[in-house]
């Protein structure tokens, strides 16, 4: 069986398969210079680099060879990133708007796609990216508090005896589950590799939850 190693970047943890790193020997990750990373400690392979840029440079290895420039990251600062893992980019080494491009022309979809990701995805990426965190973390409270509250004998109740209460209730939960649906869809249309996004266990209890609202 294929063995799983974890790769810790300034304190975001990362799992994949060794083989799936072993694609590209020529480069850090792929090779056994890797090892001189490992910690110890945390019984992890650390590294202390940009972190936005080891999620492109990582898909890299996952993709078979995609490479595309993360949102809101400066080219000088992701080609300082593919130079240091040993990714080649550039082979001249120079960076202009064309390096830029072809970057992101290959992302497997285009890049909207790729952006809408990082905004879905990537909470530390942009002003967006933050705001939808969020949006998100709202309609959690708010579906939590729906869900504590109907368990409440006072409440169901009240909510059994008044028809107005029950509407309230039942159009707040139809909005949260609309906007999990939303957010949920979205992830998957736009996720570059649809195999990982179905292997997430997060994505699962995300599709059980909104299920019984259906």
């Amino acid at each position: 069986t294929d063995t799983l190693i974890r790769i810790n970047v300034s304190g975001t943890r990362y799992i994949t398969y060794k083989d799936t790193l072993k694609q590209f020997p020529n480069t850090l990750l792929g090779s056994e210079r890797i090892s001189q990373f490992y910690n110890e400690d945390i019984k992890e392979y650390f590294f202390d680099r940009n972190r936005i840029a080891f999620d492109a440079i990582l898909y890299y290895y996952q993709s078979g060879g995609y490479l595309y420039l993360p949102p809101g990251l400066e080219m000088p600062v992701f080609q300082e990133e593919l130079q240091y893992f040993e990714i080649p980019s550039n082979p001249s080494g120079e960076t202009n708007e064309a390096d830029k491009e072809s970057l992101l022309d290959n992302y497997p979809y285009n890049k909207y796609f790729l952006k809408l990701h990082y905004i879905l995805d990537h909470p530390d990426s942009g002003i967006l990216a933050k705001l939808w965190m969020v949006l998100d973390v709202i309609f959690i409270v708010i579906s939590m508090t729906l869900f504590i509250a109907e368990t409440d004998p006072k409440v169901e109740k009240t909510i059994e005896d008044s028809k107005e209460v029950a509407q309230i209730f039942f159009y707040l939960d139809a909005v949260c589950i609309i906007f999990f649906t939303i957010d949920l869809l979205l992830r998957l249309i736009v996720a570059p590799s649809k195999q990982h996004f179905f292997k997430r266990t997060l994505n699962w209890l995300d599709f059980a939850a909104i299920l019984p609202f259906y």
